[in-house]
């Protein structure tokens, strides 16, 4: 039985760091969306760039969600 509670620890620390890098890149995209809003008004190419983040930003969370994290 040690050997399964030992695979059982090895995957939630496996989760636990997907989690975390899931987070940071997260964290990541907020910041490249913050420093986009701060402009007055986004070109096209910007407000395409921006769409694409919020996408990426919220499929991330979705998959933290999914991993049961919370962002």
């Amino acid at each position: 039985m040690g050997n399964a509670q030992s695979a059982k620890t090895e995957r939630t620390e496996d989760t636990n760091d997907e989690v975390q890098k899931l987070r940071e890149q997260h964290g990541e995209l907020k910041k490249q969306l913050e420093t986009l809003n701060r402009h007055i008004c986004l070109t096209p190419a910007e407000q395409l760039e921006s769409a694409r983040l919020k996408k990426e930003k919220l499929l991330l969370k979705d998959r933290i969600a999914a991993l049961g994290g919370s962002v």
